[in-house]
């Protein structure tokens, strides 16, 4: 697992791992570690952080870990990402990434795409479900990708390739700590937008939304690793 600070941190998906047993090594970019040069597990997963990748001059571990994704994919191993790191798997398999249209922050639903295919793994997934988002850039599809959610904000919330790589703009893993460490270090307020909630609709949200959505990558997670 990849994770590239201290606020964007795998969330629920460490406690899903552990529930099952799955041994796993946290790679901490913040803390200087540096990415692996081959693949050395059955999964990679790369979680979030305020990187725009379209922007010039990445920070220096942006090519390194795209180069790792290209090295799992050739390998037929699974890859999953969620937010920043699914930026990460679309521009590593050569799709373009860039600002989206509108900033999006806070609870809003996304919904299953009508042509996202009948696998058993996303026939799985909820039709529709109220998510956290915190992003104001995007990600085109990669080749071969399925579509599989949108939201009214964002065109491209999430895509499969082959059941077996895996993205989400949003972010299902986060926990009440993690929105908490949201509102502290990047709180949305000055950001103007017709889908950038207050502090406190957010707040809200929490209680209505949070159980769900970690119920939902659980659920999701779960059968995903049992592929």
């Amino acid at each position: 697992m990849i994770q590239h600070t201290a606020v964007d941190s795998p969330g629920i998906t460490s406690d899903v791992l552990d529930q099952n047993q799955v041994e796993t090594k946290l790679i901490r970019i913040d803390r200087g570690d540096q990415i692996p040069t081959q693949v050395e597990s059955d999964v990679l997963m790369t979680f979030g952080g305020p990187v725009s990748l379209h922007l010039p001059n990445p920070p220096p571990w942006v090519e390194p870990e795209r180069e790792l994704i290209r090295q799992y994919a050739k390998h037929g191993r699974r890859v999953f990402g969620i937010c920043l790191g699914s930026q990460l798997i679309a521009s590593a398999l050569g799709a373009k990434t860039g600002p989206n249209t509108d900033p999006e922050f806070g609870w809003h639903a996304v919904d299953r795409v009508n042509n996202s295919g009948q696998s058993k793994l996303v026939s799985e997934l909820p039709s529709q479900i109220t998510a956290l988002h915190w992003h104001q850039n995007t990600f085109e599809l990669p080749n071969e990708a399925t579509h599989l959610y949108q939201s009214d904000a964002c065109t491209n919330q999430a895509f499969s390739i082959d059941d077996r790589i895996i993205g989400f703009q949003f972010h299902p893993e986060a926990t009440a700590k993690t929105i908490d460490y949201y509102l502290k270090f990047a709180n949305p307020s000055r950001i103007l937008g017709r889908y950038v909630q207050t502090a406190d609709q957010i707040r809200q949200g929490v209680t209505k939304h949070l159980k769900n959505q970690n119920q939902m990558l659980q659920r999701f997670l779960e059968s995903w690793l049992k592929l």
